[in-house]
Protein backbone atom coordinates (compact mmCIF):
# COMPACT_ATOMS: atom_id res chain seq x y z
CA UNK A 1 0.00 0.00 0.00
CA UNK A 2 2.88 2.22 0.85
CA UNK A 3 6.14 3.21 -0.87
CA UNK A 4 8.35 1.24 1.69
CA UNK A 5 7.98 -1.75 3.19
CA UNK A 6 7.76 -1.80 7.19
CA UNK A 7 11.22 -3.39 7.42
CA UNK A 8 12.33 -0.36 5.07
CA UNK A 9 10.59 2.11 7.18
CA UNK A 10 12.09 0.48 10.49
CA UNK A 11 15.65 0.74 8.98
CA UNK A 12 14.38 4.72 7.91
CA UNK A 13 14.04 4.94 11.32
CA UNK A 14 16.56 3.75 12.67
CA UNK A 15 18.93 5.65 10.87
CA UNK A 16 17.30 8.94 11.10
CA UNK A 17 17.00 8.82 15.16
CA UNK A 18 20.73 7.65 15.34
CA UNK A 19 21.51 10.57 12.88
CA UNK A 20 20.12 12.62 15.67
CA UNK A 21 21.62 11.37 18.32
CA UNK A 22 25.11 11.68 16.87
CA UNK A 23 24.20 14.86 16.07
CA UNK A 24 23.07 16.00 19.48
CA UNK A 25 26.25 14.22 20.89
CA UNK A 26 27.18 14.95 24.63
CA UNK A 27 25.33 18.22 23.71
CA UNK A 28 22.39 20.30 25.64
CA UNK A 29 20.90 20.91 22.97
CA UNK A 30 21.74 20.91 18.95
CA UNK A 31 23.96 23.84 19.25
CA UNK A 32 25.38 24.09 22.51
CA UNK A 33 24.14 25.13 25.70
CA UNK A 34 21.10 27.03 24.35
CA UNK A 35 18.08 25.77 22.52
CA UNK A 36 17.29 26.58 19.06
CA UNK A 37 14.86 26.39 16.16
CA UNK A 38 16.07 22.75 15.45
CA UNK A 39 15.84 21.90 19.11
CA UNK A 40 11.98 22.56 19.34
CA UNK A 41 11.29 21.14 15.50
CA UNK A 42 13.20 17.73 16.73
CA UNK A 43 11.45 17.49 20.23
CA UNK A 44 7.85 18.40 18.29
CA UNK A 45 8.40 15.41 16.02
CA UNK A 46 10.13 13.06 18.48
CA UNK A 47 8.22 13.94 21.53
CA UNK A 48 5.11 13.03 19.26
CA UNK A 49 6.43 9.22 19.29
CA UNK A 50 8.03 9.28 22.54
CA UNK A 51 5.62 11.18 25.11
CA UNK A 52 2.13 9.49 23.58
CA UNK A 53 0.22 6.93 25.40
CA UNK A 54 0.16 4.31 22.55
CA UNK A 55 3.03 1.76 21.07
CA UNK A 56 5.11 2.77 18.56
CA UNK A 57 8.28 0.58 17.05
CA UNK A 58 10.06 3.96 17.25
CA UNK A 59 10.23 4.33 21.06
CA UNK A 60 12.67 1.23 21.68
CA UNK A 61 14.90 3.07 19.03
CA UNK A 62 14.63 6.68 20.99
CA UNK A 63 15.30 4.46 24.01
CA UNK A 64 17.86 3.01 22.89
CA UNK A 65 20.20 6.51 22.60
CA UNK A 66 21.87 7.61 25.29
CA UNK A 67 20.92 11.28 24.94
CA UNK A 68 17.36 11.88 23.46
CA UNK A 69 15.22 10.91 26.00
CA UNK A 70 17.38 12.89 28.77
CA UNK A 71 17.01 15.81 26.01
CA UNK A 72 12.94 15.21 25.13
CA UNK A 73 13.27 15.67 29.38
CA UNK A 74 15.18 18.16 29.28
CA UNK A 75 13.43 20.79 26.57
CA UNK A 76 9.80 19.77 28.38
CA UNK A 77 11.01 20.82 31.54
CA UNK A 78 12.12 23.95 30.12
CA UNK A 79 9.15 24.66 27.97
CA UNK A 80 6.04 22.89 29.34
CA UNK A 81 7.23 22.52 33.23
CA UNK A 82 4.40 20.38 34.99
CA UNK A 83 1.86 22.70 36.93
Amino acid sequence: MGLHSEAEITAIATRDIQALSDLLGEQSYFFGDLPSLTDATVYSLLANIYQVDFSSPMKPLIEGTQNLVPFLARFKAAYYPEP
